[in-house]
């Protein structure tokens, strides 16, 4: 049985690895004149600790191809992590290094959990 104190100290442990600093991004919409909607995202917070890694090297295979202008792309995709009680939501976007992330989806919670992990797509 992990106790209270046990699972405290995983958490600062965790945390401690957590060596890259983002910023969360919030979307807020308003409806314009014509009906349609304008959609603007603000910092809602910066200097977050959290570890960023290509989702290949974490064993996620979510990499994906797409055909632009005639060419086939590759899309890199990126895991998250940020600490367990970090206010995050699948519609916010990340800022780090003066890269665009937003959320593809955040991975399953559970009792015991240690950190928040999202998987991220860069904004091209």
């Amino acid at each position: 049985m992990v106790t209270s104190a046990d699972l405290s100290v995983m958490r600062k442990r965790q945390e401690a690895l957590m060596v890259d600093r983002i910023a969360i991004e919030r979307a807020s919409r308003e409806q314009d004149a014509t009906g349609g909607v304008i959609e603007d995202y603000q910092v809602v917070y910066e200097d977050v600790p959290a570890r960023l890694a290509l989702a290949d090297e974490r064993g996620f295979r979510i990499g994906s191809e797409a055909v632009f202008s005639s060419r086939l792309m590759q899309e890199a995709n990126f895991l998250m992590s940020v600490a367990h009680d970090q206010d995050i939501d699948q519609r916010d976007r990340v800022r780090f290094k003066g890269e665009v992330y937003e959320i593809v989806g955040l991975i399953a919670t559970s009792s015991f959990l240690t950190a928040k992990r999202a998987l991220l797509r860069r904004v091209r």
